[in-house]
């Protein structure tokens, strides 16, 4: 089985086939012999991919932009087995080349996160692309029969380095859970230069969804190729939606006094500072990568420009290896490479995150970082009590008593994005001391005010910013709830919310 090349490299076809499955199996796909060129914003999504020195060490493939920071291709557009991290040579894509009359944007790859059961990896960009529709991935697998569309860069019947994208009507053979066979109308094969382009359905609403990627082709038709044989196979995509998710998600970092890390500005050096947080504000959204980095929406990573306690935490270009980029986050705290951890010196909005000795308890050095999202509902104990209120009066003790119906508004309460938890009567609980056994009350909310910051954990915990839990001394009603230190498996600290 031949190798992925640059197409600048002359071509020698010998082909192999291998039956799996029932699945076709040869050399591998490099624009689309007998495609037609891609009408101007037809296909947008759809990138040439560059990685290497051209004509030395080269490789040209297809991407699809799947998320503004994200683009998927194959795999072996990088190495014969790509590796979680940076691509091992420079690599660059190009969008906008789907018409000579559209502005091409490029933008560099930073880090891959590749499958292991199939030819797909995940590509990061260094900066997001913000004024192409990203493709959105099928929900709904091939069919044998069906007719999808395949687009790539690669060469054609005629042209070494088509100047746009093209495209071609496929019929569906066969599929496996991994990959699908097809065959092209009028002899059409994927060619060199399409491997990892896209293979795709339109939707009822006249949208491009991904099916599958581009893997590999016995090249029928395309220029320089005399094989007889035809057929290509494809990696599919339609059931890696839950991964592409995993990987691709990026979420906000919040401090447990329920202010958010944030940006003045894109431009490297630009020091991260703590603000109210506001669901899908990009500037807000980070995403901690296996590698280590904790990157941006806009693509930069956190970086610090010294060791020195105090020193401000910045954004910076990702460079692979460097220390000063290296995060871990091991106890709810987002620690250096040096051992220093991401700290505040206040609890107001604007105030700069900085990197000092770490301290167990610390909460200003406790970051959570996970979805914002707005919860409501009953607050209910293990004992089955809700907490509930008997009057609407600022300080306020919260008690249990008997779970009621709905229109009951004294037991209806909300967990918004900003880490509070809000009464129907706008007053929001809060403690009047840090201490263990110290009452739950309520009181006239206010932004950043720590011992109003809760967090409502998978384990069941509800958490204040002093680390101390929700808990109850008995289960009768009328029991007020109060703090205490966590107890592994201790009943009367688990709670729900919600119904």
């Amino acid at each position: 089985m031949s190798s992925l090349r640059s197409r600048s490299v002359a071509v020698t076809v010998a082909v192999a086939t291998v039956a799996a499955a029932g699945i076709l199996v040869s050399a591998p796909a490099q624009a689309i012999s007998g495609g037609t060129p891609a009408r101007d914003g037809t296909y947008a999504f759809v990138g040439r991919l560059d990685t290497g020195r051209p004509g030395v060490d080269g490789r040209a493939c297809s991407a699809t932009l799947l998320s503004p920071s994200w683009i998927i291709t194959a795999s072996s557009c990088f190495a014969d087995t790509a590796q979680a991290g940076p691509p091992p040579k420079p690599t660059s894509v190009t969008f906008g080349r789907t018409a000579p009359s559209i502005a091409r944007i490029a933008r560099g790859v930073s880090y891959l996160a590749p499958r292991t059961d199939r030819n797909v990896t995940l590509a990061l960009l260094d900066a997001p692309v913000t004024n192409i529709k990203p493709a959105k991935p099928s929900a709904a697998g091939p069919a044998t029969g069906e007719s999808l569309t395949g687009a790539g860069y690669g060469r054609t019947t005629d042209t070494w380095v088509p100047g746009q994208a093209h495209s071609a009507a496929f019929t569906v053979n066969a599929a496996t859970d991994t990959a699908v066979t097809m065959t092209g109308a009028n002899g059409t094969d994927t060619c060199k230069g399409d491997a990892g382009g896209p293979l795709l359905r339109q939707a009822p609403d006249d949208t491009a969804e991904l099916v599958a990627v581009h893997d590999t082709s016995w090249q029928h038709g395309c220029l320089a190729v005399t094989e007889t044989r035809q057929g290509s196979t494809e990696s599919r995509v339609d059931n890696l939606v839950d991964w592409i998710g995993q990987q691709t998600a990026s979420m906000p970092i919040r401090n447990a006094n329920g202010l958010c890390m944030d940006l003045g500005a894109d431009a490297p050096g630009t020091k991260v500072v703590i603000t109210s947080c506001q669901e899908g504000n990009t500037s807000r959204q980070w995403r901690a990568l296996p590698d280590g980095t904790i990157r941006n929406h806009n693509g930069l990573t956190l970086d610090i420009g010294s060791n020195a306690d105090g020193t401000p935490v910045v954004i910076a270009t990702a460079r692979p290896g460097y220390t000063s980029q290296q995060w871990t986050r091991p106890d709810g705290t987002i620690r250096n490479h040096n051992g220093l951890c991401a700290d505040l010196g206040a609890n107001r909005p604007g105030t700069t995150v900085v990197i000092t000795p770490c301290r167990n308890g610390a909460t200003s050095q406790q970051w959570g970082m996970s979805a914002l999202r707005t919860v409501s509902g009953k607050i209910r104990n293990h004992n089955s009590l809700c907490a509930d209120l008997y009057s609407d009066r600022p300080g306020t003790t919260v008690t249990m008593s008997a779970c009621r119906p709905p229109e009951h508004d004294s037991q209806h309460w909300t967990a918004p994005i900003d880490g509070t938890i809000r009464s129907t009567n706008g007053l929001c609980m809060d403690l009047g001391a840090n201490e263990p056994g110290t009452r739950v009350g309520t009181a006239a909310c206010l932004l950043g005010n720590p011992s109003q910051q809760w967090r409502m954990q998978d384990d069941g915990l509800i958490r204040n910013y002093n680390g101390l839990v929700m808990d109850l001394g008995s289960n009768a009603e009328g029991t007020p709830v109060v703090i205490a230190t966590a107890k592994p498996g201790y009943a009367s600290q688990q709670w729900t919310l919600g119904g």
